[in-house]
């Protein structure tokens, strides 16, 4: 509230936020922003007259409410794509400049201590949030995030690994590895393109991915099966019951981990749900969701569900649809349109016979190539 107070842009992003969220509440439909949004808008194209406004740690705070609130309309590409853009251009900076001062501290002239590390863990929080946005949306955009060397070393090198990991929702090894994957979907399309690609050379290059995503959906396993037994231990000797954000933060990771590596699989021999390679990778990721015990987590799922989803079998759709129109998931904005093109591909899905043609076809077509944003 303190920043908010400080910054007209923000302060009317957060009322075009808040708004829109009550019209949820009261399960109105909405296509179209609110009134509050538009003055937001040109609150912060006025902010953005001044050079240094770039500095302002309320600037991109208010870049990210507008991202979210993308999420929740019928999306207008132009719209969110400018945001997000927008966003990057900032985060450039800040994480070239990061050891400086003014790139991690504040733009206001007089703060509390107090203040100031209030300001730099809200900057990390920032980072992450554009970092996710970018991320999960250049699956759709079939891109490789333009800072994907500042990426890593921020997601590496970053010291507030509490606030970056409440912006991901995940653990940050995670959105590492879908780097990874990104650049070597665009290493294979490249090659493809001039005619070059050695499927023994992609397989060397995937390897190490797969690897290092397999022992970390390990390693975080075995920290969801202590937590259940801690838990359990807990609760046979108390009465109540513990708080479980650090459970979240686990089941978020393996559900994204097992989408990411059907990504991955999907890379290497394409969006295929016959192969078994890929039921294989399907199927895990349908029994990651058994772990959830907070279902309002289904809606920051939007991705690996629509990744799952993409390359699932027919008697799967119904799990998925049931998912995606859950009493717990925001129907609105982004979730309807992902169900929507989700059973567009499945009904055209359903008359395809698996000939070399069609296998070829399938190869060398797009994943997800939606023009919505999904994150």
């Amino acid at each position: 509230m303190w920043l908010v107070s400080k910054s007209q842009p923000l302060y009317h992003a957060t009322l075009a936020l808040s708004s829109s969220h009550k019209y949820l509440q009261t399960n109105i439909t909405i296509d179209e922003h609110t009134p509050q949004y538009d003055v937001a808008i040109k609150e912060l194209h006025n902010e953005l007259q001044d050079p240094k406004s770039y500095e302002d740690v309320s600037i991109l705070a208010c870049i990210v409410m507008f991202l979210h609130s993308a999420l929740l309309y019928k999306s207008v590409t132009s719209d969110w794509c400018l945001h997000l853009q927008a966003g990057i251009s900032i985060v450039t900076s800040w994480i070239d400049n990061q050891d400086q001062h003014y790139a991690f501290g504040s733009s206001f002239a007089e703060e509390t201590d107090a203040e100031s590390s209030t300001i730099k863990s809200a900057k990390v929080f920032l980072v992450g949030c554009i970092i996710r946005f970018d991320l999960l949306s250049s699956l759709t955009r079939n891109s490789v995030p333009a800072l994907n060397r500042r990426y890593q070393q921020f997601l590496h090198a970053s010291s507030y690994s509490s606030p970056l990991q409440a912006a991901l929702q995940c653990r940050r090894w995670l959105f590492s590895i879908l780097l990874d994957v990104y650049s070597l979907r665009e290493w294979k399309e490249r090659k493809e393109a001039k005619g070059l690609l050695s499927l023994r050379e992609l397989v060397s290059k995937a390897f190490p991915i797969k690897k290092t995503l397999e022992r970390g959906i390990s390693m975080n396993m075995e920290e969801i099966n202590n937590f259940k037994q801690n838990l359990e231990s807990i609760e046979q000797s108390t009465s109540t019951k513990p708080q479980q954000p650090s459970y979240n933060i686990l089941v978020v990771t393996h559900i994204f981990a097992c989408s990411v590596s059907i990504f991955l699989e999907v890379v290497l021999s394409g969006a295929l749900p016959k192969l078994p390679e890929i039921q294989h990778e399907v199927h895990r990721a349908l029994e990651s969701y058994a772990y959830i015990n907070d279902p309002d987590l289904l809606n920051v799922l939007r991705w690996p569900l629509c990744v799952a989803a993409s390359v699932a079998e027919p008697d799967q759709y119904d799990f998925f649809r049931s998912l995606l129109t859950s009493p717990n998931v925001v129907w609105i904005g982004t979730f309807r349109e992902s169900l929507e093109r989700l059973e567009e591909y499945w009904r055209s899905s359903l008359d395809v016979e698996y000939t070399d043609a069609s296998v070829e076809s399938a190869r060398s077509r797009k994943f997800m190539a939606w023009d919505i944003l999904v994150s």
